[in-house]
């Protein structure tokens, strides 16, 4: 039984693992779309602090934002036995992983524009592709915040979506 529990637990461990990595993934590359005025990477790849910086900003908001679905569903995962494998009840954590990655990069996407429209004067895009650190940090800091307060909220939403009891 012990066994049992520790092989369910290790098999949520790997999955939590690769979700993290698929997540992160997306998240980057969907940072790197939103912000087709930078080649984040290719700055990167330059040795660019400040761009580093704020797309280190941009990673930490999304994981703050899907931490708590995918611990949902580690411990879903984790409470599964052989003699009760209910696939069935890893359906809702799926599915509260999918709307915390959505609403992640919608967040993200939010909070870029926001800020991009509140520096009227500043190009925040050439800025950082000048190396500008402050610029970077700022930004970061304004995604983290972002990813800080949408965790709030949407833990308190994903609680009302319920497929399986």
């Amino acid at each position: 039984m012990i066994l049992e529990q520790i092989a369910f637990a290790l098999a949520g461990l790997a999955v939590v693992l690769l979700l993290i990595i698929i997540s992160l993934y997306t998240a980057s590359k969907t940072v790197d779309r939103l912000t087709m005025e930078l080649d984040e990477w290719d700055e990167i790849r330059k040795g660019n602090v400040a761009v580093a910086i704020y797309f280190v900003g941009a990673l930490l908001s999304v994981g703050l934002i899907i931490a708590p679905s995918i611990l949902g569903l580690y411990l879903q995962i984790s409470k599964i036995s052989a003699q009760n494998l209910v696939m069935m009840s890893l359906v809702t954590p799926v599915i509260r992983l999918l709307l915390a990655l959505i609403i992640a990069i919608v967040a993200q996407y939010v909070g870029i524009r926001a800020f991009t429209r509140m520096t009227k004067g500043i190009d925040e895009w050439a800025e950082l592709r000048r190396r500008n650190i402050a610029v970077g940090t700022i930004m970061a800091g304004t995604l983290i915040v972002v990813g800080l307060i949408t965790v709030q909220v949407l833990e308190d939403f994903l609680h009302l979506i319920s497929i399986v009891p």
